[in-house]
């Protein structure tokens, strides 16, 4: 009992030190908003676009997908539950790669897209199976990470209320500093630009450095998972700026919210690991 409390009397104390060094951060990068995207808006990249709008976000979905799909395993009585949460979340990584539920082909192209996902991470879930209550808890982490990252983004998105700078006809006079709440905007999409969901589910690929703990033998591959962890962030947050959706704030924001979630959950199941 007191080894549980001593755990989250730590917990709280590495957010509230988290939080900290997270406003200071913003605060001396928020200096750079403006110029930022003003440079990247005019220089931009198909490619960098297409990825970040498409691409980029599908780490939270996949993932929560495919650690829904192992843990069906674990209880027959909740095996129906998580199959069919695992569907869902492919049904969503399926939208947001269309990207457009407008018109009977988009559909379409959504349900047969989900349907191929599931399928793919069904039958890789398949070849995993948990030998232990660390590998078991690696899975559950995959579904905490991006539910507490999105639950938080999605909230403060809205109660923000900050402009996003493609919505602006003057930048230089209605820009908007990252620590201005402008209050709600639940129905404007134009008005969610703090912090990127974009970048806050891209970041959920760091559940991926969670596996060379119940899995040693990925540990000889931890380097090139942090290298191409590192790239797909940054492409992907890049990219948000270069279409105008967000600042250099709200990437940076998104990107700190996942990996607090990310540290949080480590801490609670895998407390004794470094």
């Amino acid at each position: 009992m007191n080894m549980k409390k001593t755990n989250k009397l730590k917990m709280i104390t590495i957010s509230a030190m988290y939080l900290i060094i997270t406003i200071f951060i913003l605060t001396i990068i928020g200096q750079y908003d403006l110029i930022v995207s003003l440079y990247l808006t005019q220089h931009t990249n198909p490619y960098i676009t297409y990825f970040g709008s498409r691409i980029g976000l599908l780490p939270a979905a996949i993932v929560s997908s495919f650690s829904s799909a192992v843990l069906s395993k674990k209880k027959k009585e909740f095996k129906n539950f998580f199959l069919i949460a695992s569907y869902v979340l492919s049904l969503v990584a399926a939208i947001q790669l269309v990207g457009n539920l407008e018109g009977v082909f988009n559909i379409i192209s959504i349900v047969v897209l989900s349907l191929c996902i599931a399928c793919v991470i069904y039958r890789g879930s398949q070849e995993v199976y948990p030998q232990n209550q660390t590998q078991w808890d690696i899975f559950m982490a995959g579904i905490y990470i991006p539910l507490y990252a999105n639950l938080v983004t999605k909230l403060m998105k809205f109660f923000w209320g900050r402009p996003r700078f493609l919505a602006m006809q003057d930048p230089v006079h209605e820009f908007v500093p990252w620590y201005h709440i402008s209050g709600f905007a639940i129905r404007s999409d134009l008005l969610q630009s703090f912090p990127s969901g974009h970048t806050t589910a891209a970041t959920c690929l760091l559940w991926l450095l969670l596996l060379p703990i119940g899995f040693p033998k990925l540990e000889k591959n931890r380097s090139l998972l942090v290298v191409a962890i590192s790239i797909w962030i940054f492409v992907t947050a890049i990219s948000r700026i270069m279409l105008g959706k967000h600042f250099l704030t709200d990437v940076s924001a998104g990107f700190a919210i996942s990996f607090l979630s990310y540290l949080l959950v480590k801490k609670y199941y895998f407390s004794n690991v470094k």
